[in-house]
């Protein structure tokens, strides 16, 4: 596969400059070179470069791909978020990786960080889906209070799952989830839920879960949780 970029609008056939300036001059395409360009929404595009202008690099579309529709099996995160917003972007450009369809930020008794630059994490994801080769870039939603967050709709998911850290017996991702089946998995703070918040959720349609006897960092179980989700569905 040829080198991948985005381009929201990608029948200008003309890449923004910061990607122009990772063709011409971090990777020193040429005119004539081949390029693979995405929307990040599921229309894919073989090119071939017609301009190689740093800031302007245009291109020429040579074959169409779209993919009309993600896949059924949706998986989406909701995360409190950390106090250290690498450690978000990381978790973010992991997950991306793995073909998550939606972040979701929520905030919990526990929480470290009152606010979040999402802008910042959906550049991440922009990159990561260049490094995977995903079609689609996840949807990011803005940071919501728990209760606010438990309000909205989730009716279309197959499953709704709580990780947390209570004693009372757990399922597992690997046991609850079928193949082709969409989910939806909370994940708390580093201090964990609140017995009212998971009580809260469980209230909502949420079904505990473990994700082992180990005690997870909140990116590591957001990541574990992704990649279980995503090999579940291969």
């Amino acid at each position: 596969m040829s080198h991948l970029f985005l381009n929201k609008d990608v029948y200008s056939c003309i890449l923004d400059e910061q990607e122009s300036v990772h063709v011409v001059k971090v990777l020193r395409l040429k005119e004539g070179d081949a390029i693979t360009v995405t929307n990040g929404n599921g229309i894919v595009v073989s090119a071939q470069i017609t301009k190689a202008d740093h800031r302007k690099c245009g291109y020429k579309i040579i074959e169409e791909q779209k993919l009309n529709k993600r896949s059924a099996a949706r998986i989406h995160i909701a995360i409190a978020p950390t106090k250290n917003i690498d450690r978000m972007e990381w978790l973010v450009e992991k997950c991306t990786e793995f073909g998550i369809d939606a972040f979701s930020f929520v905030l919990t008794e526990h929480s470290e960080r009152k606010n979040l630059p999402v802008a910042k994490l959906e550049k991440t994801a922009f990159a990561a889906i260049k490094q995977s080769g995903q079609p689609f870039l996840p949807h990011f939603s803005e940071l919501l209070s728990f209760t606010a967050f438990l309000q909205s709709d989730f009716s279309d998911y197959d499953y709704k799952l709580i990780a947390c850290l209570d004693e009372a017996p757990k399922s597992t991702i690997l046991k609850l989830v079928q193949p082709a089946k969409s989910c939806l998995v909370l994940i708390g703070p580093e201090g964990d839920f609140t017995q009212q918040e998971v009580r809260s959720a469980v209230e909502k349609g949420f079904v505990k879960i473990s994700l082992g006897n180990s005690i997870l960092r909140t990116e590591t179980a957001a990541i574990a949780s992704c990649h279980i989700l995503n090999l579940i569905q291969e």
